[in-house]
């Protein structure tokens, strides 16, 4: 059986919330934003069901079922609509659809109807179960009793619900969405806010594990210092080789020059030759910081400056390096020495100095390790030099960021003001700031609107008991609150009874709670209550955090208006204004007041604004 569900949406809340829980039961998802999307998914591919809103823009929603059905197409349809009246019922389910829902709606109610209609058949007549069984536990929907190994267990009506959805669902995951729509009946997950403030925290926990445990300054510095080494060291081994090489090439050179000499007298006298010209080398002055030895078969000297064959110095060996003393001297050289066979059985060794070599070496050494010494300082100045430009450059746009999270979108980095590298930077950041704006107005255009999403038929009218919502609510924070090291509790009295939207008045609320979670302080108790004052009702938040001072209470309210304090903290500076908004559409208001210490906010419902036949 395939798990492949289409969600035709336009609504993008809406649309998500579809998806997030199907994908949580397992299904793959595809969706589209408008009647014309939604019937080519619907016809190029194969899916167990398709979820259909009825409003759609560019085709209607029951247009594209009717060309559906026209096509051969005969997956199962569930429409989705806020006309939730009976003909409208009739029309969609005459128009094709195998279900029809009308908005506000559960999801688990949903989910169910996908599933009951992947298991629809041709005797598609289901038992009704009224009881569930779990190894030794026993839970009866018709007594409303529940029984462990014959005994009684006496259960809270939410834990009987609980109870009743783990047990309907056995074997299966009961998602978070799922328990809170079907024990508290609440359509959106009030840990949302706090999941992203915890998934934060650790996300900056595990940044500061970096292959430089340093501050942003030092690993700047550093880094430069890096690329400075790295261009002069390679540089200055480069040099030192080089120059070696070249050295060695001249010693090689003039050990070749002699050799070629001495071999050239060889062979126009044999030993006697040679022997008379290094006679005439020696009194020239030709090998004054060189050795040559002429000796016999035996190794005994024939002619030379020094007075006996190395004993460490085999016949034949290209290259040595020996320290040797010449006639004539008390102090040992060191040469590079090479040794030659002769045909008739003398041996030829040829030596010239390299003490040359040896103090260009140190000289090179030393100007390496100076060369070095020096890098490090022009490294590290020249790092302190970026930094401080980047610094200046961070500053900026810190600045602009800083006076747009106060509100004022008005704001942009001027880019003629640093050079041509920073101006493409400052051009893409000041072309997102009008982006923002612009997305910042219609936003604002969406939250104006609320009063008449409010009225339309997605939102239900409905009594209810406030004192009975604020527990709900407590419960549901209380895992929350008390992870963060702080309490939450409900001030107990009597019932309070209102007719009006208990999902906006429920959102309200948690709004003011995650708000006083946030900005309440260590060790702070939450309280919550609720007040019957004849014609109106109240709904009270309140914390001993450190408060809002009264010349700033009303500009709090406003939207995206976030206090100095709160810059650190997540949000959007909508949380109070959005609870004004549902007050105000129940026709109060919310007042902010010094709880001693700490917030106090009143969410202040009319009960004259309660009739079906007002503004809703």
């Amino acid at each position: 059986m395939t798990k492949k569900i289409l969600v035709v949406e336009d609504d993008e809340t809406t649309s998500d919330y579809i998806a997030s829980g199907l994908e949580q039961n397992g299904f793959v998802v595809d969706r589209a934003s408008n009647g014309r999307d939604g019937l080519f998914h619907a016809t190029d591919g194969n899916y167990a069901a398709i979820v259909l809103d009825r409003m759609l823009p560019g085709m209607d929603g029951l247009a594209v079922l009717s060309a559906l059905r026209a096509a051969g197409i005969q997956t199962p349809v569930i429409v989705l609509s806020a006309l939730g009246s009976t003909d409208e019922r009739v029309k969609g389910l005459k128009a094709g659809s195998d279900d029809y829902l009308a908005k506000p709606f559960a999801f688990s109610e949903l989910l169910a109807r996908i599933e009951a209609l992947q298991r629809r058949g041709p005797a598609s007549a289901q038992e009704v179960t009224t009881s569930f069984e779990c190894a030794d536990l026993h839970l009866d929907l018709l007594t409303r009793r529940v029984e462990r190994a014959g005994s009684r267990i006496d259960l809270q009506p939410r834990e009987f619900r609980l109870l009743e959805l783990l047990m309907r669902n056995q074997g299966k995951v009961v998602t978070r969405t799922m328990m809170l729509e079907e024990v508290w009946d609440y359509h959106f997950d009030p840990d949302r806010a706090g999941s992203r403030i915890h998934a934060e925290r650790a996300r900056l926990t595990n940044r500061s594990w970096r292959v430089l445990p340093f501050s942003a300054p030092l690993r700047v510095v550093l880094i430069s210092l890096a690329f400075s080494l790295l261009i002069s060291v390679p540089v200055l081994l480069f040099v030192y080789h080089q120059t070696d090489v070249l050295f060695e090439a001249r010693i090689q050179d003039r050990i070749d020059d002699r050799e070629r000499s001495l071999l050239y007298a060889y062979a126009k006298g044999r030993v006697p030759a040679v022997e008379k010209a290094i006679e005439e080398e020696l009194g020239s002055g030709m090998v004054r910081n060189g050795v040559v030895l002429l000796a016999d078969a035996s190794n005994r000297k024939v002619a030379g400056n020094i007075s006996a064959w190395p004993p460490t110095l085999r016949p034949g060996a290209a290259w040595a390096e020996l320290r040797l003393y010449p006639e004539g001297s008390r102090q040992a050289v060191l040469y590079g020495l090479r040794t030659l066979q002769l045909p008739t059985g003398e041996r030829l060794l040829l030596g010239t100095s390299v003490e040359e070599r040896e103090r260009m070496r140190a000289s090179l050494l030393e100007a390496l390790i100076g060369a070095l010494l020096l890098a490090i300082p022009l490294g590290l100045i020249g790092g302190l030099l970026l930094l401080r430009v980047t610094q200046r450059r961070a500053r900026a746009v810190g600045k602009v960021a800083s006076r747009i999270a106060s509100g004022d979108f008005s704001h942009r980095l001027d880019s003629d003001a640093e050079g041509e590298d920073f101006a493409m930077i400052a051009s893409a950041i000041n072309a997102m700031l009008e982006r923002i704006e612009e997305l910042v107005e219609q936003l604002r255009l969406v939250t104006d609107s609320l009063a008449h999403d409010l009225r339309s038929p997605l939102m239900r009218m409905r009594a209810f008991d406030l004192v009975e919502l604020l527990r709900d609510i407590c419960e549901i924070y209380q895992p929350i609150v008390e992870e963060c090291g702080l309490a939450i509790k409900v001030e107990e009295g009597n019932s309070v009874p209102y007719f009006g939207n208990r999902q906006m008045i429920g959102r309200a609320v948690a709004n003011l709670v995650e708000n006083a979670l946030k900005y309440g302080g260590n060790r702070c108790t939450i309280s919550i209550a609720a007040l019957d004052c004849g014609g109106s009702v109240e709904a009270i938040v309140a914390d001993c955090g450190p408060g809002i001072p009264p010349e700033l209470r009303e500009a709090a309210t406003h939207k995206y208006r976030r206090l100095e304090e709160a810059r650190t903290t997540e949000g959007s500076g909508l949380g109070l204004a959005m609870a004004r908004a549902v007050a105000r559409l129940h026709g109060g208001d919310i007042i902010l007041e010094d709880n001693k210490p700490g917030l106090r906010v009143r969410l202040e419902l009319r009960r004259d604004a309660e009739r079906p036949d007002n503004q809703y």
